[in-house]
């Protein structure tokens, strides 16, 4: 059933981005912004995908329908999800995760996605001292208390290879299926 809700939304929400475009077409520049990739569409392709590669023993579970902190979970880890395309990633500066899934949706109207995992918690050395101003570091921003934002190629360049993971995966609406390219 919920499955079928959210093809249902990525539908939507695909007819939306091409109305977008139709109408600046038309006018001749862009006069409309597209929406945000909607959380709940971004969080349940990522545990699709992630049950679909089985890297944890246990299956992933989209957190919101089970009235847990967090995007997803499984077991004791807690994964946060954050979805990139053209702009600035945000971070909570209380937000809490074992590890950082980031998705790619510049292609998801062909229904093509890129998933990138960081295997660092918020609170990993690492991860504290990324820098996310030419000042401050992400640990710096949250201490403050503001919300840190950054480009996430700009923190991917400052991630030691070791600590990541890509996976390509397409996901076929018609058929609910994720297949990892």
């Amino acid at each position: 059933m919920m499955e079928c809700l959210l093809q249902l939304k990525l539908t939507h929400i695909k007819r939306c981005y091409k109305i977008n475009e139709h109408i600046n077409k038309v006018v001749g520049k862009p006069v409309i912004r597209n929406e945000n990739f909607p959380c709940e569409l971004s969080e349940n392709l990522v545990m699709w995908a992630l049950n679909e590669l089985k890297l944890y023993p246990e299956p992933v579970v989209w957190n919101k329908l089970h009235n847990k902190k967090g995007d997803l979970s499984t077991g004791n880890t807690m994964i946060e999800v954050k979805c990139v395309n053209s702009g600035p990633t945000s971070y909570g500066p209380t937000e809490k995760w074992d590890e950082i899934y980031f998705l790619d949706t510049a292609d998801f109207m062909k229904d093509i996605y890129m998933l990138y995992r960081v295997k660092l918690s918020n609170d990993a050395p690492e991860w504290a001292r990324l820098k996310f101003s030419k000042k401050e570091t992400f640990q710096e921003q949250c201490i403050r208390k503001i919300r840190p934002r950054q480009y996430f190629m700009d923190t991917l360049k400052q991630i030691h290879p070791l600590h990541t993971d890509t996976y390509m995966f397409q996901y076929d609406a018609s058929k609910n299926k994720i297949f990892i390219l």
